[in-house]
């Protein structure tokens, strides 16, 4: 399967999704139109002749909305172990599996996990889709809670179906050459202290025909950083907690920091990791307070430039204050940076072994050692400042979890996705999203009721019937006419 092919296909959707639309007379849908509407971007492709379902909703035996939501309960998150035979590969279930993690897949824009010539066995090794498979999961799994997509303990793999067993790494090394599972084994260790290898369990490629939770234990090594530490085993691919917040694959693909570079509290933190989950889960890009919000946060005596600026600490105040929750893990190597041995990159935890810092330094050599004790710091939909104290990971994914602004991010991309309608989100009381025309003012206030329902109802299936059952979806232009 070519890389990232989840994400890019969802152009596609978003084109079949629109090619029902804006006829020059706008009409209210039938009821078999809406059926093939949904049958079309759900599975990608017209309902057959002999549908089923499409000859019930002509007989009247069946609303256009049910038999759309009866696509979506026929379709599972397949059976580990039990590959589907050849002809079903292709089939609407597994069809509209793929869609739709393909349209979640979306959600996170930063697909590449390689940032050194070293790295490029990284994307053999952790899933750039791995995000995507927690709202599959979500979304088609029975009794499943939207808040666990934040709060969840356990992350997910891909089960795909392919002709003939991979043999050759997906990302080519510097030469152009792309080597084969066996050319090398796998090192671990550090340059003080090389030595010793272990079999990583291998992404999956191919065609997605299932979701599964991963089991523990599946990616365990024995890591020593230097001579003057113990050695540690450690869960490569294990979560970190908080569902998509601590899933290996999206620290490693959002930090920005340099391997073997601990949070030291000033220049080193992983606030690139709260800046993916502010504009991926909250649907909000920086800033995502006001400017007088960060001026408690100024430092004029700070040696770093940005501290001392009202305006930069616009944006700071709110990164740096998440980014300081997940100090206690450290990106680096499997193995030293050498001829030999395949590598990748990985993520070394920390235990608390240092009291929590009492103010604010430039550089802190005990801040990755010390309780992960942050701030989620925003502006909700409404304008009210939300300033809740967190430490670790896990207190981050329960405080997203309760806001409503996390729902109203899925109920915008769930639109989005079914209209093709952008509903743009963020402070609704101040700044350019005041004022706006009464057509997006009435998508806007649509998005906000179903993100309020979804969170308490905290159902997928629910949030696509709210949208399924609007006037808006029920019109050939979405609504747009007065």
């Amino acid at each position: 399967m070519p890389r990232h092919r989840d994400s890019r296909v969802f152009v596609a959707i978003l084109l079949i999704a629109w090619s029902f639309g804006k006829p020059a007379n706008a009409a209210p849908l039938s009821e078999s139109a809406i059926y093939v509407r949904c049958h079309s971007q759900f599975a990608r492709r017209h309902p057959a002749k002999d549908d089923a379902l499409l000859k019930k909703i002509k007989a009247g035996q069946l609303k256009g909305v049910d038999a759309c939501m009866q696509l979506l309960d026929e379709t599972g998150l397949g059976e580990p172990g039990k590959p589907p035979p050849a002809d079903a590969v292709d089939s609407r279930p597994f069809a509209i599996l793929r869609t739709f993690q393909a349209f979640h897949a979306s959600w996170f824009p930063v697909k590449d996990l390689v940032r050194h010539e070293a790295d490029a066995l990284t994307t053999n090794v952790y899933d750039s889709n791995e995000m995507g498979y927690h709202l599959t999961f979500n979304l088609f799994a029975a009794n499943a809670r939207y808040s666990q997509i934040v709060t969840g303990r356990k992350s997910f793999r891909g089960v795909r179906y392919r002709l003939q067993e991979a043999t050759n790494f997906l990302d080519g090394e510097g030469d152009g050459v792309y080597l084969k599972f066996n050319a090398r084994k796998w090192g671990l260790g550090s340059k003080e202290n090389p030595g010793g290898t272990w079999e990583p369990k291998l992404v999956e490629f191919g065609k997605l025909v299932g979701i599964t939770p991963m089991k523990g234990g599946e990616n365990r090594l024995r890591f020593r950083e230097d001579k003057a530490s113990a050695i540690r085993e450690i869960e490569a691919s294990k979560s970190l907690g908080a569902g998509i917040l601590g899933t290996a694959s999206y620290v490693l693909l959002t930090t920005t920091q340099v391997p073997k570079k601990k949070s030291d509290g000033g220049l080193s933190m992983h606030r690139s990791w709260s800046k993916a989950i502010f504009a991926d889960l909250l649907c909000r890009n920086l800033p995502v307070v006001r400017k007088e919000d960060g001026a408690d946060f100024v430092r004029p005596q700070s040696a770093i430039s940005f501290r001392r600026s009202e305006s930069c600490m616009q944006c700071h105040a709110s990164t740096d204050s998440l980014a300081a929750s997940i100090r206690n893990v450290m990106e680096t190597w499997s193995a030293p940076r050498q001829e030999g041995v395949f590598i990748t990159r990985i993520l070394v935890p920390y235990k608390v072994e240092a009291p929590i810092e009492t103010r604010s330094s430039d550089s802190d050599a005990d801040f990755h050692r010390r309780p992960a004790q942050g701030r989620l710091f925003f502006r909700t939909y409404k304008g009210e400042l939300y300033d809740r104290k967190v430490t670790g990971i896990d207190q981050v994914g329960h405080a997203l979890a309760d806001t409503d602004d996390l729902y109203l991010c899925a109920a915008k991309r769930y639109f989005g996705f079914m209209t093709g309608i952008d509903v743009a989100l963020g402070d609704f009381s101040s700044g350019p999203l005041t004022e706006t025309d009464p057509l997006s003012m009435r998508y806007r206030n649509f998005v906000i009721e179903q993100g309020l329902k979804l969170r308490q109802h905290q159902s997928l299936k629910r949030l696509i019937r709210g949208i399924l059952e609007s006037r808006f979806y029920a019109q050939s232009d979405y609504g747009a006419a007065p």
